[in-house]
């Protein structure tokens, strides 16, 4: 991953985070992994991405609670709580990416793949073209962590194209555009 490529923005800061959350994990640093988690949920609530703030929220909820933090870990689950108010949360692909992080962090890459693509075709399928394209982002660096080809993996080109599509009829240029430049970026992250 090339996460130099695509500095300064805050889409790809985040994911960045998330990534280094799940190698933390995986190696045993809670510490690393909660801090990482926390500002990944920082970075989407900030940007009003309020599924994916919960999410970040529920993984520092986990850590803590794993530590016998409770208080905190309940305090977590609040944010995470609250965030999910503010969408129509997605229970299903909220329960799905939790799968395919624990198959992440388990080593088991091939079957966290196959999760975030069922996670991208389902929220296609649901018009929901956000979450599809950041689900298919998590299996284009899948994909280049196996040594599989990602930079010509254009699910999530198409998604971001739906998604800019979707912001262009209702009006918001802004939106359209940063989906557009999402489609930049993600050509950026990966050497072939």
């Amino acid at each position: 991953m090339r996460w130099d490529k695509v500095e300064g923005d805050a889409y790809y800061e985040a994911r960045k985070h998330e990534y280094m959350a799940k190698r933390y994990e995986r190696l045993g640093d809670v510490d690393g992994a909660l801090s990482s988690w926390e500002a990944f949920a920082g970075l989407k609530v900030s940007k009003g991405s309020y599924f994916l703030a919960a999410y970040g929220y529920y993984q520092c909820s986990r850590l803590t609670a794993a530590l016998s933090r409770y208080e905190e870990s309940v305090s977590y689950l609040e944010q995470a709580r609250a965030q999910s108010s503010r969408h129509g949360f997605l229970l299903d692909a909220f329960l799905a990416y939790e799968v395919a992080c624990r198959y992440e962090v388990a080593g088991l890459m091939r079957q966290a793949l196959g999760i975030y693509e069922d996670i991208g075709r389902s929220q296609e399928e649901a018009h929901n073209y956000f979450v599809a394209a950041d689900a298919y982002e998590h299996a284009a660096e899948i994909r280049y962590a196996l040594g599989l080809p990602a930079r010509t993996y254009d699910l999530p080109l198409d998604a971001w194209e739906k998604n800019s599509l979707y912001w262009q009829q209702q009006g918001e240029h802004d939106d359209a555009e940063w989906s557009q430049e999402r489609k930049k970026f993600y050509r950026s992250l990966y050497r072939e």
